[in-house]
């Protein structure tokens, strides 16, 4: 039985919509990192500079007052204690500049204060900004996320 020239038409078009699709897919093997679609958030490790430095720029924000909509509440001394940040999770996006989207957690010495979940942009002289605070995290959740860190780390 022959193939009429509609059902060619629709079977290219199925191929060509397939692979089109198979581009857009994250490609794994094992040893290598995923490819990933042009643009788009790829993850980084938390300990890395920049991403550190994004969230140090997130907590001066929110000592300026910014942040109005998320719930830390920073501890009020200029020096700010013994405050410190861990970030939980962090990709970046390459722009004109960097995006950094990370959940960061804030600590007064070893009490949780909060988290959240900013985007911070980076611009091409190294200026850290943040674009938004995200939502808030609560610490149950933070202490959660650090529980299964700890174990992919071992």
């Amino acid at each position: 039985m022959p193939i009429t020239r509609k059902v060619q038409s629709s079977l290219l078009l199925l191929f060509i919509f397939l692979m089109a699709q198979s581009n857009h897919a994250q490609v794994t093997t094992p040893g290598t990192r995923a490819r990933r679609l042009l643009g788009g958030y790829s993850q980084v490790d938390t300990d890395n500079l920049q991403v550190i430095q994004g969230a140090k720029a997130v907590v001066e924000s929110l000592r300026k007052g910014g942040g109005e909509d998320i719930s830390i509440d920073l501890p009020k001394t200029s020096d700010g204690g013994d405050l410190r940040i861990k970030v939980l999770e962090a990709s970046s996006q390459v722009v004109a500049g960097m995006n950094f989207k990370m959940k960061i957690a804030v600590f007064a010495g070893e009490q949780c204060i909060g988290g959240l979940s900013p985007i911070v942009f980076r611009d091409l002289q190294g200026t850290y900004s943040v674009t938004s605070y995200g939502e808030d995290i609560p610490c149950e959740t933070v202490r959660e996320m650090l529980g299964s860190n700890e174990e992919e780390d071992e």
